[in-house]
């Protein structure tokens, strides 16, 4: 059943949709931009106000101690307004890596080095709506 599916998946074709318009409509560089949008989806619909988020990419780093112990942060989060526990994240600055990030961001947020990294791969937080790309170390 499951290789059915990827088959069908293959032959599926998945159609852009198209930007007719773009026009921004919020910025505070570097933190945010906002955009809506005026796209033709593949139906031939329109959406007059499609929104797009931009934020910075960022890294994000699992780390563990020796003693296999994960490392985390506690600290007060505005976006939620509560106090808890995040893996040490930090946004990507101009011209700089994902590993240099994590490395900056491994130091300032734990006090921690590590010898060893390992690249997980990047993912879109939410593709539908922008929002900054995030890698994974």
């Amino acid at each position: 059943m499951h290789e059915r599916m990827e088959e069908e998946m293959e032959r599926s074709e998945i159609l852009e949709w198209e930007l007719m318009e773009s026009r921004e409509v919020f910025s505070a560089d570097p933190w945010i931009r906002v955009y809506v949008d005026k796209v033709r989806l593949p139906g031939g619909r329109i959406v007059d106000d499609y929104y797009r988020v931009d934020l910075p990419d960022y890294a994000m780093v699992y780390a563990h101690s020796k003693d296999g112990k994960v490392l985390l942060e506690r600290i007060y989060k505005h976006g939620i307004g509560k106090v808890g526990f995040v893996l040490p994240t930090g946004c990507i600055e101009k011209d700089e890596q994902p590993i240099e990030t994590a490395r900056r961001e491994l130091l300032e947020e734990t006090g921690y080095r590590a010898n060893k990294w390992s690249y997980v791969g990047s993912f879109a937080m939410d593709g539908n709506k922008g929002m900054g790309k995030g890698h994974f170390l």
